[in-house]
């Protein structure tokens, strides 16, 4: 589940909402589930949001991911995204 967070605060951050892909990236990195393996998919996402925003911005935004509950946080990104996604 994390692997697919990271894939899609990737794609949240390419839709321009910065600050809350590193809001997932900082749970994704805090979880009790995280492994190394996350990391080639996670360190890319992050160096670019790091190039892009101040690093206090950064930060405060991890931090805030820290404590977000991770069903609760994908159920909301799916959501979120299906909003984004024109309908038929």
């Amino acid at each position: 589940m994390l692997d697919g967070l990271t894939g899609l605060a990737g794609i949240i951050a390419r839709a321009g909402r910065l600050e809350r892909a590193l809001e997932l990236l900082g749970l994704v990195l805090h979880h009790p589930a995280f492994i190394n393996e996350t990391r080639p998919i996670l360190e890319p996402i992050l160096a670019d949001l790091r190039a892009k925003l101040l690093p206090d911005v950064v930060t405060e935004a991890l931090a805030r991911g820290e404590s977000l509950p991770l069903e609760e946080t994908v159920a909301e990104v799916l959501t979120e995204l299906g909003r984004d996604v024109p309908q038929k």
